[in-house]
């Protein structure tokens, strides 16, 4: 994805895209992966981690903010006992006590997952809901089908109704768009399938026209071939 689109820097996805390895490919490449719709256990005790050098790192909890150390396999954050024992979260705390202090250990890989799920908090608000909606796609694509089922046979009238049925969606889905952009009372206004049946239309004469010696020829990502 960042192959083909460079200027990419920013990825919204749902919750079952967070994991260590997405988020180390994430930094890397450095988007910013903004995540929503997260599921799963919450702590009564909200952490945040903040990266201030490349070995150092900003430990904040609720009453108090420290800065990690080094160990010899990973970074311990040290809290002051005294504060921590005035805290009416001690108890569901995920720091470790220790002689003099309340510590917890900590990779680069909690940086990472801290960061993800603090990224949604740092755009506007207005753009905390623009995840691609998977779920009305899968919908849309049944739209029209008796019990779910195709009106045709074959992989290749199958590949030709799944490309024309997605361009269909894709650009009814960017017209409905810009017109909400340039015009704020069309946003309450219902899908409007006429762009999308153009689209069609115009793929479906097209597919007519490249028919060659009785053979059609069906165009895909990877090239082209006679079925």
């Amino acid at each position: 994805m960042k192959h083909k689109t460079p200027d990419l820097d920013e990825l919204h996805t749902d919750g079952g895209y967070g994991n260590a390895d997405n988020d180390r490919k994430m930094d890397e490449l450095k988007i910013e992966h903004v995540q929503t719709a997260i599921k799963g256990r919450t702590t009564a005790a909200p952490m945040a981690i903040e990266q201030t050098d490349e070995t150092i790192y900003s430990v904040s909890y609720p009453r108090q903010t420290v800065t990690s150390q080094a160990t010899k396999t990973r970074f311990k954050a040290c809290f002051d006992q005294s504060v921590c024992d005035q805290c009416p979260l001690s108890q569901v705390c995920s720091t470790i006590q220790q002689k003099r202090h309340q510590v917890l250990y900590l990779i680069h890989e909690d940086y990472l997952r801290s960061k993800r799920h603090q990224a949604i908090m740092r755009i506007p608000p207005e753009r905390r809901r623009i995840r691609p909606n998977v779920e009305a796609t899968v919908q849309e694509f049944k739209r029209g089908m008796d019990n779910g089922k195709l009106k045709v046979r074959g992989q290749g009238k199958t590949r030709i109704f799944a490309f024309l049925n997605a361009i269909g969606i894709s650009f009814g889905r960017v017209f409905r768009y810009q017109r909400a952009e340039t015009d704020p009372s069309a946003k309450k206004c219902k899908n409007d399938p006429k762009f999308a049946l153009f689209w069609i239309k115009w793929v479906v004469k097209n597919l007519r026209e490249w028919r060659t010696s009785g053979q059609r020829t069906v165009f895909l990502s990877h090239g082209s071939r006679v079925i």
